[in-house]
């Protein structure tokens, strides 16, 4: 990347902070980011999503804890956020992963839904998964991103 000085900076020579904050720290000021690898990973036919909702009477803060120290240990085929869960297998899978990892989170079959993944797509855009993934190619909706910047990145469903 180019930072605001004109230094250019690989891994290597930018501050730890930095290379956290490019990666998701919203800012969008930091600099120029001239290439980015990514690790792309096999999609199977079948996804699940999941909603659990606790409020803080629930111990949801003890949660978030549990779930800082459990998400490390999760299999890598778990994407686990705390507004957007994703975990590329069946919900079988998932229940018993959470089970073994994050009893305290209690998830059940009811809380999960299958789908495939550009169905999860649409899910997490706030679209009906019922819908035609080929929405996702308007790009001037700009649901489910504010400034709608990823909707125009879509090239195909």
């Amino acid at each position: 990347m180019v930072d605001a000085k004109g230094r250019l900076l690989d891994r290597a020579a930018m501050e730890e902070d930095l290379f956290w904050a490019i990666r998701g720290g919203g800012g969008r000021n930091f600099g120029i980011v001239l290439s980015w690898k990514l690790r792309l990973v096999s999609i199977l036919a079948t996804v699940t999503v999941f909603t659990v909702h606790r409020s803080r009477n629930q111990s949801a803060t003890n949660l978030l804890i549990k779930w800082q120290r459990a998400a490390p240990s999760l299999p890598s085929n778990a994407f686990l956020r705390v507004v957007m869960p994703l975990y590329l297998g069946t919900r079988a899978g998932l229940v018993a992963a959470m089970a073994d990892t994050f009893l305290e989170l209690n998830v059940t079959a009811s809380d999960c839904t299958e789908m495939t993944w550009i169905q999860s797509v649409l899910y997490f855009a706030f679209y009906s998964t019922g819908k035609p993934s080929e929405m996702l190619l308007d790009r001037g909706n700009g649901i489910g991103d504010p400034s709608g910047s990823w909707m125009r990145l879509a090239r195909s469903p």
